[in-house]
């Protein structure tokens, strides 16, 4: 049997729109993101979802009770779950992608966005290896899982939880991935593995 597990990045924040990175900052959607949670909802009513885990961060839960309110369902169940939160940026954390590519941290910064094996971690922040560790996590516990569960979460952490679905490819080719706000990814469990049916839908 088949299981599906969708990963919804939250909506827009004002951090988004001036490309500030935000991990453990409790930044509230933006207000112009309701339409969005109106189209994630709209290509999630297909799925007939009763389960939701979010990320305990303002901007994921929101998108997550906002969008269980648009499909019109009663009796859903929304918790948190910790393993959903964003990884931790460090140093990086406020300032902007223009302000850290011309900054004092300009080099490590630099290196950090390669999707090199050897690419280092952020400053004072979350490992590679933490991140990808608590993906597997996530990924363990849904393992046979029936009915479909929807995952809101963050850019970083659904895209590890992608590639946590191969168990041979280095965390960091979260690079090659893309993941916007309020867009939708869908993993399958069948035959004892996960596999990539959607991306950035």
């Amino acid at each position: 049997m088949a299981g599906t597990c969708l990963l919804l990045r939250h909506g827009t924040t004002e951090w988004n729109l001036r490309e500030i990175y935000q991990s453990r900052t409790d930044i509230p959607l933006h207000p112009d993101s309701q339409g969005e949670l109106d189209l994630a909802a709209d290509r999630l009513a297909p799925y007939s979802i009763r389960k939701i885990r979010t990320s305990p961060l303002v901007r994921a839960r929101s998108t997550a009770q906002g969008v269980a309110d648009r499909m019109g369902i009663d009796r859903v169940h929304i918790s948190e779950w910790d393993l959903l939160r964003e990884a931790d940026f460090g140093d990086f954390e406020g300032s902007s992608k223009t302000e850290l590519s011309v900054g004092p941290l300009k080099d490590v910064y630099a290196a950090w966005q390669t999707s090199s094996p050897d690419a280092p971690s952020a400053p004072k922040g979350e490992r590679w290896q933490s991140v990808y560790s608590r993906a597997r996590s996530i990924l363990q516990e849904l393992e046979g899982q029936q009915s479909p569960v929807l995952l809101v979460g963050h850019s970083y952490i659904l895209r590890m939880t992608v590639v946590a679905a191969f168990p041979d490819v280095p965390p960091q080719f979260i690079r090659h991935l893309a993941l916007d706000n309020a867009r939708i990814s869908e993993l399958t469990w069948r035959n004892g593995r996960w596999t990539v049916g959607r991306l950035n839908l």
